[in-house]
């Protein structure tokens, strides 16, 4: 089953492959044609004997895998369409035309209304009202007899079964009414389906629409778009999938996720035991802070049997980088067979798997690490004798956030100005810097500076240092003038609307500290002894060994570790606090590349495969 299939290619690959295998296996189709004929009308059975005796295998093969095994959703009626189509094509060019039998020798195509749906896969059933789904069982049965002929049925059975159709749904309708079921949302959304047009339906239930429960194989490739651009876009479909924040169907979904990470939900809950599902989407999830419930779904209730990093570029119409991954219903056996992109060729996808993937233990509440060997090897021991940051006695802290820069950063030549006509105003302003103004062990200080109208905070010594009054710094207030209404107008903001808003860590600014851009393809820390205050576009880190760890943040060591992260945005503290290192003993110095490699005892082939790895980094 594919609850996005589009216009059908996944289904119709996994329709070839099915074929492919009973090829194999049975060549002739004698075993398998007596397995599927026990379960087919008289009719029916007639027709697929003369295929067979016309040595049509790979017609009957087709058809009956359609019939049986492949099911699809979307919820745009043209993709629907052009499914079917697909699999039309691919029986049609099985049959063998002849002149001299009634239609050429060609059978009438199957009908695929209930094996193609338009829907929302994501939208459940109205879990209110009564838990059956049908108030009376002949309802069921009638539907499951009538699915098992709509398939194959001539013209004139067809429209007789879409009659029927419409039997069962007005005698549901008379339940309802008879039962006093009318406020009962459910029972509404069963009746309201119409398999035989190309309306969208706005939920999906497999019992009702294929008369199944569960699939052996669940397989997509999702739409990619986030859920607070479809909030904005359709708030009402937002609040369906999730019915409310506190009490979401999807146990994945944050307000930050992707789509897909509900289709990843979705879909597992949609596998029978030991079924499997295979997903190709972005690879973000494996490395993002909104990914996080996700990878906890999959090690809590699944066993992520393969995990394939594909890379940026590796489909043209996707700009994305892209994963696969395959989980089993089943309980996590602890090992999952990785594959990194870099040592990737898909045209010998299922080799490179065998031969060049490494086994590892995913972890709950962990990114999930995509190494190969070597560098699984290298984080064994870099995480050996290492304690996370967060046990570290550091604290990590963002810029300050204004809320209006233009207004509060000025250039060295204002600065001046407002300092010539009143030298006290200097107190309050401040050297600053800015994310793009930090490099490698270097600050190139801009000449900005920030007006630090703070709104009061805590010293060390727990000392209570009041808000900056406006009023001492009538010169510095003539220049906030300017912006005054749009200063009225900040969220952001302290006692009146000349003072920053809060910042309980103020102090924290004039210490020694580590300055890191929050976003960023590297790291590029720097040590500040110089008292600068940064802005948002910033972090910084404050404590102990600031001058080791600025270091190691810097060497090519943490260049690997950062390799399969991504860029910072976003991470920030998190990603900060959750790093493993050694805690060093004895003074805080800054460290060169050798001695850290002398420090987490790296061979020289783990040496020189970093040294070679950072060369092209």
């Amino acid at each position: 089953m594919d609850p996005a299939c589009g216009s059908g290619a996944f289904p119709i690959g996994l329709l070839q492959k099915i074929v492919y295998l009973l090829e194999e296996i049975d060549p002739d189709s004698n075993l398998w044609f007596d397995k599927v004929c026990t379960n087919v009308p008289n009719l029916v059975v007639d027709e697929l004997k003369k295929k067979f005796d016309s040595g049509l295998f790979n017609y009957i093969r087709k058809l009956i895998v359609i019939q049986n095994s492949i099911h699809g959703i979307d919820i745009q009626p043209i993709a629907i369409e052009i499914a079917k189509l697909r699999c039309f094509l691919s029986i049609i060019i099985e049959e063998k035309v002849s002149d001299f039998k009634d239609n050429r020798g060609i059978n009438p195509l199957p009908n695929l209304e209930f094996k193609f749906v338009v829907a929302n896969s994501l939208i459940i059933l109205n879990p209110d009202g009564q838990t059956s789904l049908f108030t009376n069982v002949k309802h069921e049965c009638d539907l499951e007899t009538l699915r098992k002929k709509y398939f194959s049925a001539q013209p004139g059975d067809r429209n007789k079964l879409r009659e029927k159709y419409d039997t069962i749904t007005n005698e549901m309708r008379d339940s309802i009414k008879k039962h006093n079921l009318e406020k009962n949302t459910r029972y509404h959304q069963l009746v309201s389906w119409s398999p035989f047009t190309n309306t969208a339906t706005e939920w999906f239930d497999p019992k009702w629409m294929f008369g199944l429960d569960r699939f052996d194989i669940v397989i997509a490739n999702p739409p990619y778009i986030t859920l607070q651009k479809l909030s904005k876009s359709d708030p009402k479909v937002i609040s369906k999938m999730i019915v409310s924040k506190k009490n979401p169907i999807y146990e994945t979904y944050t307000g930050s996720a992707d789509l897909y990470c509900l289709f990843y939900e979705r879909g597992l809950k949609l596998l029978k035991d030991n079924g499997y599902l295979t997903y190709i989407t972005s690879n973000v999830w494996i490395k993002s802070g909104y990914g996080m419930p996700l990878r906890n779904l999959f090690l809590k209730n699944y066993d992520p049997i393969n995990l394939i990093d594909l890379g940026p570029g590796r489909f043209s119409s996707a700009s994305v980088a892209t994963n696969i991954i395959t989980i089993k219903n089943a309980p996590y056996s602890l090992s999952t067979r990785t594959l990194d992109h870099t040592k990737l060729n898909l045209n010998l996808l299922k080799n490179f798997l065998k031969t060049k993937s490494n086994v590892c233990e995913l972890k709950q509440n962990e990114l999930f690490t995509i190494l190969t060997p070597i560098e699984f090897s290298i984080r064994k021991k870099l995480n050996t004798n290492a304690i996370t940051l967060r046990e570290w006695r550091i604290s990590v802290y963002s810029g300050i956030k204004t809320a209006y820069d233009k207004a509060f950063l000025i250039k060295g030549d204002v600065r001046q100005r407002i300092i010539s006509k009143d030298p006290q105003s200097d107190e309050i302003l401040t050297p600053v810097l800015r994310g793009r103004d930090i490099n490698k062990e270097k600050i190139n200080f801009a000449n900005e500076y920030l007006i630090t109208t703070h709104n009061g905070y805590y010293d060390d010594q727990h000392n209570r240092i009041p808000a900056v009054n406006i009023n001492d710094y009538p010169v510095v207030m003539t220049h906030l003038d300017k912006y005054l209404d749009k200063l009225k107008k900040r969220s952001d903001k302290g006692k009146s609307p000349y003072n920053l808003r809060d910042c309980a860590y103020m102090n924290e600014f004039f210490k020694p500290k580590i300055i890191y851009r929050r976003i960023s393809d590297r790291m590029n820390a720097v040590v500040d002894n110089d008292g600068y205050i940064v802005i948002n576009t910033c972090f910084i880190i404050t404590g102990e060994y600031i001058n080791f760890l600025c270091s190691f943040f810097n060497c090519n060591l943490f260049k690997l570790l950062f390799k399969d992260v991504g860029a910072l945005g976003g991470k920030g503290r998190n990603f900060i606090t959750n790093i493993k290192v050694i805690k060093p003993t004895g003074e805080d110095r800054a460290y060169t590349d050798q001695e850290f490699y002398k420090l987490y005892n790296l061979s020289d082939d783990e040496i020189e495969y970093i040294e070679s790895l950072i060369h092209n980094y």
